[in-house]
């Protein structure tokens, strides 16, 4: 299946139908982008959110933090820098 012949079936879809086939390949792989990125830099603090995920899911794949929306990380992040 070519991308230019994904797209067009996709843009067919309802705009919350379309996220979820353009998201998941990105899915399952955060573990292991997590799990990289530790490799390299296990200081760095690992944030992931948004609507689509959720606390459990940071937990599965070894990230240090959630949040539902941006604020949430910021708030988060401003502790750490203080």
């Amino acid at each position: 299946m070519t991308q230019r012949w994904q797209f067009t079936q996709f843009s067919s879809c309802r705009e919350r139908d379309l996220r979820k086939p353009l998201i998941a390949p990105f899915w399952a792989n955060m573990g292991e982008i997590v799990k990289k990125i530790r490799e390299v830099h296990p200081e760095t603090k690992i944030l992931v959110g948004g609507a689509p995920l959720n606390d459990d899911f940071r937990v599965k794949i070894g990230a240090d933090f959630y949040s539902p929306d941006p604020r949430g990380a910021v708030e988060y992040l401003k502790k750490l820098a203080a």
